[in-house]
């Protein structure tokens, strides 16, 4: 028999309308489960637009109710049944207070991390603006996603092309060793049915909620217990109609990823997507690539206008500078001997372009008083700033550097 309801605004007794079909008893008691709105509709395979047609539906037969009232005067309903064969009897008010208690729980849960998303969002539109390199904007996202968003680790992968499709990590954080414990692949094979994989190959987020219980996750599922990760979500990042890269994000929660958390992070992903096509669209700046050199090991200079506008760490160890600050606005000759300055000066006014040669070597006059054979090669970019000199510097044995010298004036 199919249930009557007589809450507020229900029809009589012998009104047909009131009586509930099957399928939205199915809704009212797998609602009454605990399930939210989107797990109601995995269960029974429909979209949660349509459940949400069969819950206005439902509140046309009971009344103007709410979600909790409808679910609550279900368990009512369902407690009155049981009672009646039931020698113990037992208290309506006591299964719905479990019910709304239940209830309650689940929505401070569902605020939390949608609360947690939203903040991710924020300081992300914040931190960002600091990334000078795609590299850099990688990082940031990474950290935010874990700092700010309290998730337990998030990383960026890139697919690869050969045989086994794998998926190369490119920035993750933290620095956890997780990743060199697995294999992530994006192809149809043993290792491309994680979500990672998935979502390369589909360009779709993937989640996947409670994993460590998925016979799907199985390659995974022994690493992923070691570090505590229990759902994990993976968003395809496009540039244009391009999926060229994946950015996965790990949480302790085994039903993290809710519907609300999922939306606020596909907007996180879009944010992402429009700065990396702003970094990787815009004209390379200074700033960018001193970014990009910085670290680099060997001896960088930068010069617009042949006046020196930035050495890295290491020009300042090869040159025994007390400072990059001491050479900056100096003209580039100044690192060279008398003989090699006045040879750089008459090859430049050979040229037609007045551009130095894209490769030299010469005697550097160190402050010292040192003199050292250098090996220089030249790079001329278009910045945002104008027409800029990269300088390559490498030191050079005498006895090879007299070998090149000769080489160079018999050719």
């Amino acid at each position: 028999m199919r249930t009557r309801f007589t809450g507020k605004g229900a029809h009589s007794e012998d009104d047909e309308t009131n009586v509930l079909s099957s399928r939205e008893e199915q809704i009212l008691g797998l609602a009454a489960s605990g399930l939210s709105d989107q797990e109601v509709g995995q269960e029974l395979g429909i979209s949660v637009r349509t459940l949400q047609t069969y819950w206005k539906r439902i509140r046309a037969k009971l009344g103007e109710s709410g979600r909790s009232e409808l679910v609550a005067e279900h368990i009512r309903s369902q407690s009155a049944k049981l009672k009646e064969g039931s020698p113990l009897g037992g208290s309506d008010s006591e299964a719905v207070s479990v019910y709304l208690a239940a209830e309650l729980r689940r929505s401070q849960a569902a605020e939390q991390k949608a609360a947690r998303a939203l903040q991710v969002l924020r300081v992300f539109f914040r931190e960002s603006n600091r990334a000078a390199t795609e590299q850099e904007l990688l990082q940031v996202a990474c950290e935010v996603l874990v700092e700010s968003g309290g998730y337990l680790m998030a990383w960026f992968g890139v697919p690869g092309h050969d045989d086994e499709k794998p998926v190369t990590p490119v920035a993750r954080y933290p620095a956890s060793e997780y990743l060199d414990k697995i294999r992530v692949s994006w192809g149809d094979n043993e290792f491309g049915h994680g979500p990672a994989g998935r979502a390369l190959r589909l360009g779709e987020m993937e989640v996947r909620q409670d994993f460590l219980v998925n016979p799907a996750m199985q390659p995974w599922i022994a690493a992923a217990q070691e570090y505590g990760f229990q759902s994990i979500l993976a968003l395809p990042i496009r540039l244009g109609e391009d999926v060229v890269m994946v950015l996965t994000v790990y949480a302790a929660e085994p039903d993290a990823f809710d519907t609300q958390e999922r939306e606020l992070l596909k907007e996180f992903g879009a944010a992402f997507e429009s700065r990396l096509n702003t970094i990787r669209e815009s004209p390379l700046s200074e700033a960018r690539l001193r970014a990009m050199i910085g670290e680099a090991p060997f001896a960088i200079r930068v010069s617009r206008d042949d006046m020196t506008t930035y050495v890295n760490q290491a020009f300042v160890d090869m040159f025994e500078l007390s400072s990059a600050e001491s050479i900056l606005g100096h003209h580039v000759g100044e690192i060279w001997t008398p003989e090699t300055r006045e040879e750089l000066i008459g090859k430049v006014a050979r040229r037609p372009d007045g551009i130095p040669a894209k490769s030299f070597e010469g005697v550097a006059l160190l402050p010292t008083g040192r003199r050292m054979h250098i090996h220089v090669d030249v790079k001329i970019l278009d910045l945002a700033e104008g027409r800029t000199a990269v300088a390559y510097l490498s030191e050079v044995k005498p006895p090879e550097f007299s070998k090149r010298m000769i080489a160079s004036a018999n050719s």
